[in-house]
Formats: C-alpha cells, sequence, structure tokens
C-alpha cells in the first residue's frame, strides 16, 4: 500500500489494530489499520524520521527524528505530536522498556544513548559508548533490566544495565553489527542419554550354540547419576539362554535381567555382556531377540533389537553326528 517517501521503519501496536511507518524522505509518520490495511492517518514528525516503537500501553509512539535530533512522541488516539524531545546527534533506533517507563535512543552521530523518561518526555541519563561505536540498534530485555545496543563500526554490542544507565560489558561479535533483538532462551542441561546395541555373528543353527553381544553406553552430555541401570533380555521362545557373560553387572535369569549402578561417562560404554543360548531343535527359521534399557538418570528406555537367522536341520545333524565312520573292506 502507498505510504510515504522512503518508508524506513515500522512498529505495530500491542493489541495489533495499528502499524506505525516512519517515511524518511517526507518527515511524516503513516499509520495503517491493520483490519483494512489502509492508510488512516499521516502524522507529521522531524526530519528524516527512521525508527519507531510503541509503549506497551500502547498509548504513544516514539519516533527517532535523525536530522533533527529530536523523538516525536506521538499520542496514537489522535495521532498528534505531543512533544519533541531534544536527544543525541543522529538518533537512530529507540526501544521502550517492559514497564514503559523509559525509552533508550541510540544515537550514531553522538555515539551514545539518550534515556527519555516517558513521564516527563525528558532525557534524563546519557549512556556514553566511545569512539567509533556508531550505534545504530537498540532492544530491551523483557525484565527489563537490560538494554542491548549493536555498534555497527566498532564491531561490538554494548550491554546497559538499566537500573544505573552503565555500560556492564561489551561482547566483541561480527563485523558490522546492524540489528539486535532479544529472544527467549531455556538452557538445557547436560543429561545422560543410554544407548544399547545387540549383534551377532553369522547364522544360528538348529539343535546348537550362538552368542549374542550386547553393549550399554551413554551418547549423552553428562554422566549418570548413580541410580541403577537395568538391562532385560526376553529371549523368544526358540532360544534358551545357557551362560552369562556381565563383567560389573549383577544378572538374574528369566527373564535375563543385569542391573549395576556405578557412573558411565558421556561418551563412554559399559563392559559387553555376551550371551550363551541353545537354538531349540525346532525353532523358525528367522527370530527377533529385543533388548531394552533404562536407568542412570535417563526417563527413556532404549531398545535393541537383532533379527536372527536359523538354519540346519536338526535331525540331519544328529544322524551324521551318531554315524558310524565308513570303513574300507
Amino acid at each position: 500500500m502507498p505510504v510515504g517517501t522512503q518508508p524506513v521503519g515500522a512498529a505495530v501496536t500491542p493489541d495489533g489494530a495499528h502499524a506505525y511507518v516512519t517515511n524518511r524522505g517526507s518527515g511524516t509518520v503513516s499509520v495503517i489499520d491493520t483490519a483494512s490495511n489502509t492508510v488512516t492517518a499521516t502524522v507529521n514528525v522531524g526530519s528524516s524520521p527512521v525508527a519507531v516503537a510503541v509503549n506497551p500501553d500502547g498509548q504513544h509512539a516514539y519516533v527517532t527524528n535523525g536530522s533533527a535530533n529530536t523523538v516525536s512522541v506521538i499520542d496514537t488516539a489522535t495521532n498528534t505530536v505531543t512533544a519533541t524531545v531534544f536527544v543525541g546527534s543522529q538518533p537512530f533506533a529507540v526501544a521502550v522498556t517492559p514497564d514503559g517507563a523509559h525509552a533508550y535512543v541510540a544515537n550514531v552521530g553522538a555515539k551514545d544513548v539518550s534515556v527519555i523518561d516517558t513521564a516527563t518526555n525528558t532525557v534524563t541519563d546519557t549512556v556514553l559508548l566511545g569512539v567509533g561505536t556508531s550505534p545504530q540498534a537498540v532492544a530491551v530485555t523483557p525484565d527489563g533490566l537490560q538494554a542491548y545496543v549493536a555498534n555497527t563500526n566498532a564491531d561490538t554490542v554494548s550491554v546497559i544495565d538499566t537500573a544505573t544507565n552503565t555500560v556492564t560489558a561489551t561482547v566483541t561479535v561480527g563485523s558490522g553489527p546492524f540489528a539486535v533483538a532479544i529472544g527467549s532462551f531455556t538452557p538445557t542441561p547436560p543429561t545422560p542419554s543410554l544407548t544399547i546395541t545387540k549383534s551377532h555373528t553369522g547364522n544360528f543353527v538348529r539343535g546348537q550354540q550362538g552368542t549374542y553381544t550386547i553393549t550399554v553406553g551413554n551418547n549423552g552430555t553428562a554422566p549418570t547419576d548413580g541410580t541403577t541401570v537395568t538391562f532385560q533380555d526376553t529371549l523368544p521362545a526358540a532360544l534358551n539362554l545357557n551362560r552369562v557373560t556381565a563383567p560389573g553387572w549383577e544378572c538374574t535369569r528369566l527373564p535375563l535381567t543385569c542391573t549395576r549402578s556405578d557412573v558411565l561417562a558421556a561418551g563412554s560404554s559399559y563392559p559387553p555382556i555376551t550371551m550363551r543360548v541353545r537354538v531349540a531343535r525346532n525353532a523358525p527359521s528367522q527370530v527377533t531377540n529385543t533388548a531394552t534399557v533404562t536407568g542412570g538418570g535417563d526417563t527413556d528406555t532404549h531398545t535393541a533389537t537383532d533379527p536372527t537367522t536359523i538354519t540346519g536341520n536338526w535331525q540331519n545333524w544328529e544322524w551324521n553326528w551318531h554315524r558310524p565312520p565308513h570303513r574300507p573292506r
């Protein structure tokens, strides 16, 4: 939709009903009705308006006038300028605190930040950022405790304590930072994540023994927490457990259950468990052995399956086993 000349900034009211657009070339702000997407008002502000921010209650919009070194305060009910606040040279960006009490204005030319008291529309503090900073963006944290300012020429971000209006940290970032936004971030604490693998070699043969190897590991970002780790394997009906070798594990049968509680570091594995099983003489040609592991501070159950092919005829095998050797005549 048509607005003024060189629109460069925009802000939407908290209720979403209107958008305020700064027109740098025409020195105006266009007010858009978002329901009809039409311009319902045009507000004359200072020279070269760049940025605009609406306070949380939606009653005022704050516009930085880059060439006039001022901030225009617009009453959103009447769409008229009710105050003009002189700030530093070349104000480029503005952000309002969540409580609406202050507006922080980044001044490119002055290399500082003006703090406006929105109740009186006066500058109550000026935060110096240093030579060569060229601050061009500012954002305030949701709790209102800090303001972050992007310094384009210095390749840094200044962190301002809003209680004292002092720079408490300067963070080196990439080349030419031009914008800054505050995101919601909840760090994920490190946790263990158990893994289990199960394998065998070759095909099993009816009436003979086969071996499975099981390894329990920790693929998480933290060691296990010392609570019990439980491995369990319910063998298919065609396989009978013969012998278990499980260093460091305490095991019981039917079903095979092995436990231990020693801490397992992230990226490590417990000694493997080996299971010797006897294959039934009437076993099917394919069985699937499934094992699980739980505990150690990991809230998930992890599963490993091992499809196993079974070959051989036990009757032929038994006949060949007992057949007397051939003696030449």
